[in-house]
């Protein structure tokens, strides 16, 4: 079954239990003792998903030694790639004990870093439980569709359940934001939680609760990053680019000029893209002949998953893709950070807006033709 719905607000609670640590003088120590684990180990930075270093499991037990310039989230895999643990590393010592068939009772040692990580995995674990029952409601419905495309009706339900989810999590992290405005944990909350895809308004408005302390980290500043790129494209010429479709033949954005075209970045493996098509396809389908158009543009990596996503979610328009993932030219050009993605743009070839999902896809839509 296709599972449309997406909590993509879940962080990898693996590892959230606590014990006291004494901390070294310089660097960072990670002591394992995990039951049942042979073979390697690998630290993994979570954010650039690159491996930091290797130990040797020995009897269950291994080490990490090293250096980090400032905080950051990482994660403990196996061999097999199971993750271990996750924490938000600093330099300081940790221990990480427990059984591999028990990671959920998995202990990290505690720093106050830590405890404020584990607060936003309380909050968001709290909002899931909450939400769990509508959700579970919804898929049921889903399903009785047999494959069909969802009606309006349901379709509206899944929107205005997005938008209850997402609205309870950021009133409540936003809680945590001002009561934690000094620490780099605040700061990789509003990069992960408000980013890409909301209002350049909120975006700035959030930024401005961090301290300058918490603004100069590294999420604070790619944060600020993703401001710029906000303001960068709005009320100025779209940027041409050129991709092959799914026939291998080139369409260049600049194709369509003189139509208003929605450039939608998204991918196949996108669980909220995914949720959102239907929402895309009714704009399309409703304004088609009012001289509008929709490019899709993928962040895929593989064809045969491509194709398979736009047959199935039925999107009618062309699609492009140079099967890059992340480092898609495209994506960025126009620094796409987190998707889905879009832009609109008007038939002299301005982009008159980002970001619209939804009723605010429709209401823009209606507003513009």
């Amino acid at each position: 079954m296709k599972r449309i719905f997406y909590l993509f607000f879940v962080l990898l609670i693996v590892g959230t239990g606590c014990e006291k640590n004494e901390a070294p003088k310089d660097g960072f120590l990670i002591n394992g003792t995990i039951e049942g684990l042979s073979g390697e180990v690998y630290l993994v930075n979570a954010t650039q998903q690159r491996a930091l270093d290797t130990a040797i499991v020995k009897d269950g037990k291994f080490e990490f030694i090293g250096k980090v310039t400032e905080p950051d989230m990482f994660a403990i895999y196996s061999s097999t790639k199971q993750p271990i643990a996750t924490m938000y590393l600093e330099n300081t010592a940790l221990t990480v004990k427990g059984k591999i068939d028990n990671l959920n009772e998995i202990k990290v040692s505690c720093s106050k870093i830590k405890e404020e990580f584990g607060e936003v995995q309380a909050i968001i674990q709290k909002i899931n439980a909450e939400f769990k029952p509508i959700e579970e409601k919804l898929k049921a419905e889903h399903a009785a569709f047999n494959g069909q495309a969802p009606t309006p009706a349901f379709t509206t339900k899944v929107d205005s359940f997005q938008k209850a989810i997402t609205a309870k999590v950021e009133t409540e992290l936003h809680k945590f934001i001002k009561e934690h405005h000094t620490s780099p944990i605040a700061a990789l909350t509003v990069n992960n939680f408000f980013g890409q895809g909301h209002d350049l308004k909120v975006m700035e408005e959030t930024f401005a609760l961090l301290s300058k302390e918490a603004q100069s980290t590294k999420y604070g500043q790619n944060y600020a990053t993703l401001i710029e790129n906000e303001k960068k494209w709005l009320n100025q010429a779209a940027p041409d680019f050129t991709q092959n479709d799914v026939n291998d033949k080139p369409i260049s954005l600049s194709s369509y000029k003189g139509k208003w075209v929605l450039v939608d970045f998204w991918a196949s493996w996108c669980k909220p893209c995914r949720a959102e098509n239907p929402n895309v396809v009714m704009a399309y389908q409703k304004y088609k002949n009012k001289n509008f158009d929709i490019l899709g543009v993928s962040l895929d990596q593989q064809k045969e998953a491509w194709v398979a996503a736009i047959k199935q979610d039925n999107l009618p328009w062309k699609h492009i893709s140079d099967l890059k993932g992340w480092q898609s030219s495209a994506g960025q050009l126009y620094g796409v950070q987190s998707i889905p993605f879009n832009i609109l743009v008007n038939p002299e070839g301005v982009i008159v807006s980002k970001n619209l999902r939804g009723a605010a896809l429709e209401k823009k839509l209606a507003e513009v033709l």
